[in-house]
């Protein structure tokens, strides 16, 4: 078992190891007047320390990894 102290230090170090910063968004469900239902993004949390890594989803990222 880790001591507090060590602890600490894990997460300060995987904290400096994140370089950015992103916005924590989640799905939500709007009405619209004529009655259907419409999916917006709702931001949860904004400024959020975070790595961010390619995923190979979008069509530039598609062509660097060819």
């Amino acid at each position: 078992m880790l001591a507090p102290e060590e602890v600490a230090s894990l997460r300060g170090a995987a904290r400096a190891s994140l370089g950015g910063v992103c916005d924590l968004t989640r799905k939500q469900r709007v009405r619209q007047p004529n009655g259907s239902w419409k999916i917006t993004p709702a931001v949860v949390a904004s400024g959020v320390p975070c790595r961010k890594v390619r995923t190979g989803q979008t069509p530039e990222e598609r062509v660097l990894l060819e």
